[in-house]
């Protein structure tokens, strides 16, 4: 068993990972029971409610509500999430991406504008809450895969 790391050259904005998640409360079984203050289905023995979080939209897994759809989110912009035990999420445009194999992927930066970046970021993240003008800058990522 080995581990293969990807680094990411990205500008863009680290976004707040409690934020990018919405809580969710559904029935757990679909039989008609009065719901009496019981936790479990008298008929089938499952939970009556089942309790998770979904991640918000745009950002979510239309396959997997609480994943990430990890990927080109808004215009050019890409969502990057840096491990499943880390927990960082990044948007913004990807700069280089080096693979474990050692592939290095370079975008011409000759025609992008940094404060082009950060206004389309701004206009896509401010209706969400989600903007930290603290947050934005050149972001090195480290994700294993």
């Amino acid at each position: 068993m080995s581990i293969h790391y990807t680094t990411i050259a990205l500008i863009g904005v680290e976004l707040d990972i409690n934020k990018l998640y919405q809580p969710v409360k559904e029935r757990g079984c679909q039989h008609e029971i009065p719901l009496s203050g019981g936790n479990y289905c008298c008929i089938c023995g499952k939970p009556i409610w089942i309790k998770y979080n979904r991640v918000i939209e745009p950002f979510a897994d239309a396959d997997s509500p609480g994943e990430f759809l990890e990927g080109l989110v808004y215009e050019r912009l890409e969502l990057v999430v840096s491990s499943s035990y880390d927990d960082r999420v990044f948007l913004g445009l990807q700069a280089s991406c080096r693979n474990w194999n050692k592939e290095v992927e370079m975008m011409s930066l000759e025609h992008v504008e940094i404060a082009q970046i950060r206004q389309s970021l701004q206009q896509f993240l401010e209706p969400l809450r989600l903007w930290d003008e603290a947050k934005f800058g050149l972001w090195a990522i480290m994700k294993h895969e």
